[in-house]
């Protein structure tokens, strides 16, 4: 992350609890969801993912609180879609 932007949000409100709020919602259970980000304001939707992807040019807190790291956003992506991590060899 550059550290150069500025995020004012409600007390209790972050991009994780718009995820949890939204994936209640549409009753998609918490394995059955990935995230992906790349910065620190991103962190809070490991929590209420079952995966969380960050890039390879994340910030460093991100990159330690993935549990997969990306060459490739849009192909690991892909990959989830198609129900298995080529590298790994195993279904997400």
């Amino acid at each position: 992350g550059s550290n150069q932007a500025a995020e004012i949000t409600a007390k209790g409100i972050s991009k994780g609890s718009a995820l949890a709020s939204l994936a209640q919602r549409l009753k998609v259970p918490k394995e059955a969801v990935a995230a992906f980000g790349n910065d620190d304001n991103d962190l809070s939707l490991k929590a209420y993912a079952g995966r969380f992807v960050a890039a390879k040019n994340s910030s460093p807190a991100a990159l330690a609180a993935a549990d997969k790291v990306a060459d490739s956003i849009p192909a690991t992506a892909l990959q989830l879609c198609l129900g298995t991590d080529k590298k790994e060899g195993k279904p997400w």
